[in-house]
């Protein structure tokens, strides 16, 4: 059995020499943020990539008439008013991290 020697090659044992990684993370302090990290990232990394590439004036129409089509178009357009690209972002990047929810409660009150 070969030593894990990294925390990034732990990553990729853990799925064919589990019993290596469980032992080499045992003795080594910290390395369980390194996969914490990455599945962080992985997970925030669609959200981020789609609101800044996205025609963001097509996205809110969209949201808007699918969620709020039965409103006036003044209440329609108050909501426009308030559905910001930054405020979009970070909803979709608070709600993809752990505890997200309780980011965003504390955000808007």
């Amino acid at each position: 059995m070969s030593e894990v020697t990294n925390p990034i090659q732990a990553c990729n044992d853990i799925f064919f020499k589990p019993n290596g990684v469980f032992k080499a993370v045992n003795e080594h302090n910290n390395w369980s943020w390194v996969p914490f990290l990455i599945v962080t990232v992985l997970s925030v990394l669609p959200g981020y990539l789609f609101i800044n590439f996205v025609d963001f004036a097509w996205y809110q129409d969209m949201l808007i008439n699918t969620q709020y089509g039965d409103m006036s178009p003044a209440e329609q357009n108050q909501i426009r008013s308030g559905m910001e690209q930054s405020a979009v972002q970070m909803f979709m990047l608070g709600t993809a991290l752990p505890g997200g929810r309780v980011c965003l409660q504390s955000l808007t009150h």
